[in-house]
C-alpha cells in the first residue's frame, strides 16, 4: 500500500510539471521538452523565446535547472536552444552554452548585433541550425567538430575576421556569405564540401584549400575583392559556376592536375588575372568561363583535345590562347 502511495504521489508531481510546458528560471525561459519518470530522475528542457522577458547582457545557460512544486523538485538538463529564441536581442553581448548542450535552433540568435562572443561546447552539440547566427556582432568564432554541417550559419556577420573550424565539420553552405572582413580561415582536414556562396563577399587576400575538399559549390568564393592568389587542391575535379566571379584582384590561380572541368562562369569577371594554364586533364571549358577577364594575355591549354565553348573567353580583349 505504501509503494502504491509513492507511485502516485510521484506520478502526480510528475503530471503536475507536465502541465506547466515552460517555465523561468534564471532570467530564461524553458520549455519542457521530458519530464523526469520512473525511469529517469532528469527531465529535458529547452530555452525559448519570451514574451515577457527581454534577454539581454551576457547570457549563460546552465547544464541543468531545477524547478519546485509544493515539496517536490524537478531537475531538467538542459538539451538545446529552440528556433528564434533570441531572434533581435540586440543587446545580448555573449553566450556561454553548456557542455550538455545538442543542437541551437534556426535563426536562434540573428539579429543580435552587439553579440560579440560565443562558447561552444565540445561533445554534445550536433546540430546548429540554419542562420543561427546570422548577422551577429562575432569577431571570432571557433566551430566544434561534432557539428558535421553548417547552413548559413553566419551569414552577413559583418565584424566577423577570424574563424577556426575544428576536425569533423564536412559540409557547409552559404555558411558566411558577405562577411565582409572575415580574412582568416583554418580549414579542417575533415572538410569535403564547400556549398554554394559560403565565402561569397569575404575579405580573403590569399586562399589555399585542403586536399580532402572535393565539390565547390556555386558563386562558392565570387565577389572577394581582395583575393589576389588561389591555390586549388588536386582532389577537385571540378570547379563550380561562378566559383571565383567577381573576384577583381585576382593575379594567380593554381589549378589541380586532376581537374576535368571547369563550369561556365567559373572566374568571369577576374579583371586582374593576367595569365592562366589550364592542365592537360581538363576536358572541358564552360560558357563565360573567363568572361571579361579584361586583362587576361596569356592563356596556356596543355590539352589540344579540351574542349573549349564558343565564349569562354568572351570581352577578354587582349587574349591569346596556345595549346602545347
Amino acid at each position: 500500500m505504501r509503494v502504491a502511495i509513492l507511485n502516485f504521489l510521484f506520478l502526480a508531481a510528475s503530471l503536475s510539471m507536465s502541465a506547466q510546458s515552460s517555465f523561468v528560471s534564471g532570467g530564461l525561459t524553458y520549455r519542457v521538452i521530458k519530464d523526469a519518470d520512473e525511469t529517469t530522475s532528469v527531465g529535458l528542457v529547452s530555452v525559448t523565446s519570451s514574451s515577457t522577458i527581454r534577454y539581454e547582457g551576457d547570457i549563460v545557460i546552465p547544464n541543468a535547472v531545477e524547478v519546485k512544486q509544493g515539496s517536490y523538485t524537478e531537475r531538467y538538463k538542459v538539451i538545446g536552444v529552440e528556433d528564434q529564441a533570441f531572434i533581435q536581442c540586440e543587446d545580448v553581448t555573449s553566450v556561454q552554452f553548456p557542455a550538455s548542450l545538442e543542437y541551437i535552433g534556426a535563426r536562434a540568435f540573428m539579429g543580435c548585433s552587439d553579440l560579440k562572443e560565443v562558447s561552444f561546447p565540445l561533445g554534445n552539440l550536433t546540430k546548429i541550425g540554419e542562420l543561427a547566427f546570422a548577422q551577429t556582432g562575432l569577431t571570432s568564432v571557433k566551430i566544434p567538430g561534432s557539428v558535421s554541417f553548417l547552413d548559413g550559419t553566419f551569414y552577413q556577420c559583418k565584424q566577423l575576421q577570424s574563424v577556426v573550424i575544428m576536425e569533423g565539420v564536412t559540409s557547409m553552405k552559404f555558411t558566411f556569405y558577405q562577411c565582409d572582413n572575415l580574412k582568416d580561415v583554418s580549414f579542417p582536414k575533415s572538410l569535403n564540401a564547400i556549398g554554394d556562396y559560403s565565402f561569397c563577399g569575404c575579405a580573403f587576400t590569399s586562399l589555399k584549400l585542403p586536399d580532402s575538399v572535393v565539390t565547390l559549390g556555386t558563386g562558392v568564393f565570387s565577389s572577394n575583392m581582395n583575393l589576389r592568389s588561389v591555390t586549388i587542391p588536386n582532389s577537385l575535379t571540378t570547379i563550380s559556376e561562378w566559383a571565383f566571379g567577381n573576384c577583381k584582384a585576382l593575379e594567380r590561380v593554381s589549378l589541380p592536375k586532376n581537374l576535368k572541368r571547369i563550369n561556365k562562369t567559373a572566374f568571369s569577371m577576374c579583371s586582374a588575372l593576367s595569365s592562366i594554364t589550364i592542365p592537360a586533364s581538363v576536358k572541358s571549358i564552360g560558357e563565360r568561363a573567363f568572361e571579361k577577364c579584361s586583362n587576361l594575355e596569356e592563356v596556356i591549354i596543355e590539352n589540344s583535345a579540351t574542349s573549349i565553348s564558343a565564349d569562354a573567353f568572351n570581352s577578354c580583349p587582349k587574349v591569346k590562347i596556345s595549346t602545347r
